[in-house]
C-alpha cells in the first residue's frame, strides 16, 4: 500500500514538472515571436524611410537649375580675344574706330551700354578709351559718328573712340570691350564719362558681353 502511495506521489509530480516545462517553452516562444516581429517592423520601416528618399540622382534632377541671363555675343573688329589689338587701331597707327558686331541680345535687354577701358593704366581707376550708350538691342553694328547713339567722354577728352596708348615701356596692358545689357532704357545725355554712366546703370543691368586684348608699345 505503501508503495502504491508513492507511486502515485511520483507521478503527480512528473506531471507537475512536464507542465511547468509546457509554460516555459510557450512563455520562451511568445518571446521569441515579439523579438522577430519588432525587428521585422524595424526593417519595414527602415525601407519604408529608404524608399521616401529620393537618391542623389533623382534629387539633383529635380531641383531647380539657378538663374542666369544669357550673355551678350559680340565681336570687335580686327581684334581677338586674348590677342593683341592691331596697330591701326592706336595712338601708334591711324587710330581707327574698330567697329563691334552685335551679333546676340537676350530677349529681356531693352538697351545696350558699351565701355571699353584699360585697367593696367597708371592711374588711379582704368583709363577710359570709349563710351557709347542708348544703344539700341536692334543694332547690328556700333562705330563712332552714329546719330542715333550717345557718346560719352573718354579720359583723353573727347567723344570718339582714343586707341590704346600706354607709356613707351610700361609692359602689356589689358584692354576690356564691356558691353552691358539693360533691363529698362536710361535716357541718358551725351557728354557722361565713364564712370557715371556705370554708376547710372549699374541697376538695370542683367547681363553682360566681354571681350579683353592687349597693347604694348615700345620702348
Amino acid at each position: 500500500m505503501r508503495a502504491l502511495l508513492v507511486t502515485v506521489v511520483v507521478l503527480l509530480l512528473l506531471a507537475s514538472g512536464c507542465s511547468d516545462s509546457d509554460d516555459s517553452t510557450s512563455t520562451d516562444t511568445g518571446a521569441d515571436t515579439e523579438v522577430s516581429a519588432t525587428t521585422a517592423a524595424g526593417s519595414a520601416t527602415s525601407v519604408a524611410s529608404s524608399d521616401t528618399s529620393a537618391p542623389p540622382e533623382t534629387a539633383s534632377g529635380t531641383s531647380a537649375p539657378a538663374a542666369t541671363a544669357s550673355s551678350l555675343e559680340f565681336t570687335v573688329e580686327g581684334v581677338t580675344g586674348g590677342g593683341n589689338i592691331p596697330i591701326e587701331f592706336t595712338c601708334d597707327g591711324a587710330n581707327e574706330t574698330p567697329a563691334v558686331t552685335i551679333e546676340g541680345v537676350p530677349p529681356d535687354v531693352e538697351e545696350l551700354a558699351l565701355i571699353v577701358d584699360d585697367p593696367d593704366a597708371p592711374t588711379d581707376s582704368p583709363f577710359v578709351h570709349w563710351v557709347v550708350y542708348g544703344i539700341d538691342p536692334a543694332t547690328s553694328t556700333v562705330t563712332d559718328g552714329d546719330g542715333a547713339l550717345s557718346y560719352g567722354v573718354n579720359d583723353a577728352g573727347t567723344d570718339a573712340w582714343f586707341g590704346p596708348c600706354p607709356p613707351p615701356g610700361d609692359g602689356l596692358h589689358t584692354y576690356r570691350w564691356k558691353l552691358f545689357g539693360l533691363s529698362a532704357g536710361t535716357d541718358l545725355e551725351p557728354g557722361l564719362d565713364g564712370r557715371a554712366v556705370e554708376e547710372a546703370i549699374a541697376d538695370t543691368v542683367v547681363t553682360e558681353g566681354l571681350l579683353i586684348a592687349s597693347y604694348e608699345r615700345a620702348r
